[in-house]
């Protein structure tokens, strides 16, 4: 990389806004198509440009990506991590609104200010698709590394836009489809089927991306420390559960936006007849890993049963009424899973010990836990 690096090919103006340090060195780019939505440190493109990001720095280049895919977040985290200097381009619905997501890119990805820079245009585009974003980063690179391109799409146009000398393929490698890894959610341990009845179980299941409460750059690290299983997956929100004492309560699909954590009756061997793969949602509904917790004890901390009903329903109950309804689904398909909900964050503490079960796939896994420090917890293998 011979050439100045320069924003030459960005207009900046009423609507582009650069902010942060100046640099003059080189700009290069990692690029990579949409990948899997649960990134592990097996997979070809993560290893690729984990190595793309670090020789380039060796060069003193400086990387310019942006945020809002796992393509973007992987370089930003790794880059920040080795302390290389780095542009953010990033749309924003509107300039009162860019401070704060600056702010909240670099608290997040643990980013030093005096090394990081952000270009920011405004744009209603979401950051998870914005064509603009991809064309501002590749327009401003001196060198791109393509990883993992497919065949067709954005960002194989972009690239073939660009003349063969701006382009570094040490570290392209073939796009490739990421399998689903099925999950075996039989449950057949004569402990697990003893527990039918009188318990609420918080099921687990893996997460796009961090977990509530957990910062992208923690989630990045443990992706890239785990040889043979993804961080966010069902068993890591547990331990993450059993680590923390808390279940952070969601809004999601929940009407309102009442903040609740979801429980259910069905005992587990039932349970599993609803562990199936959501093919919309790229997700099991359920996985094999929970924390029950005694029926009595919940009700004494205000748990209480969904009320299911039409979609009328909702606007007549009270407002304390609010947070328990659930729109019963076609034919009734909701009221199957024998829904509760606590409102608010679930903390741990608030259950003597004794009133928690714990619930893990298999024998390897609840040893992982038991010599995890998680021994005070009675600890059920759901399979034999």
């Amino acid at each position: 990389m011979n050439s100045a690096g320069s924003l030459r090919n960005i207009h900046t103006g009423k609507n582009v806004v650069y902010t942060g340090p100046v640099f003059n060195r080189p700009f290069a780019t990692i690029i990579n198509s949409h990948q899997s939505l649960y990134p592990e440190s097996a997979h070809s493109w993560v290893r690729s440009t984990i190595r793309a990001v670090e020789s380039a720095a060796s060069f003193n280049a400086i990387l310019i990506g942006s945020t809002g895919l796992s393509s973007y977040d992987l370089v930003l985290w790794r880059a920040g991590r080795i302390g290389a200097d780095q542009i953010v381009v990033m749309p924003v619905a509107g300039r009162d609104r860019m401070d704060k997501i600056i702010a909240e890119c670099l608290f997040n990805f643990n980013l030093d200010e005096r090394k990081t820079a952000f270009l920011c245009f405004i744009s209603n585009e979401s950051p998870a698709k914005s064509p603009e974003r991809d064309r501002m980063v590749m327009a401003a690179a001196d060198l791109v590394y393509p990883v993992s391109v497919r065949r067709t799409g954005r960002m194989r146009a972009l690239l073939s836009d660009l003349p063969e000398s701006g382009i570094d393929r040490t570290f392209e490698i073939p796009f490739e489809t990421v399998k689903r890894r099925p999950v075996n959610c039989r449950v057949d341990h004569p402990d697990a089927l003893e527990l039918d009845g009188g318990y609420l179980t918080h099921w687990t299941r893996r997460s796009k991306g961090p977990f509530p409460g957990e910062k992208p750059a923690d989630y990045y690290q443990s992706i890239l420390s785990m040889n043979e299983m993804y961080g966010g997956s069902a068993f890591h929100a547990l331990q993450r559960i059993l680590t923390t004492e808390r279940i952070y309560s969601s809004s999601n699909n929940i009407r309102g936006k009442h903040a609740i954590v979801s429980f259910t009756s069905l005992p587990p061997h039932q349970m599993a007849e609803l562990m199936i793969w959501e093919r919309g949602r790229v997700r099991y509904a359920f996985e094999p890993f929970g924390v029950a917790v005694k029926t009595s004890a919940m009700k004494k901390i205000g748990a209480r049963p969904v009320i299911y009903g039409d979609k009328a329903l909702y606007n007549r109950l009270k407002e304390a009424d609010q947070p328990f309804y659930q729109y019963h689904g076609k034919d009734g398909k909701w009221r199957r899973e024998r829904e509760w909900r606590f409102a608010g964050d679930f903390h741990l503490r608030n259950i003597p010990v004794d009133d928690i079960r714990i619930l893990a796939h298999s024998k390897p896994y609840a040893d992982l836990l038991q010599n995890g420090g998680f021994g005070r917890y009675k600890i059920i293998c759901l399979q034999k």
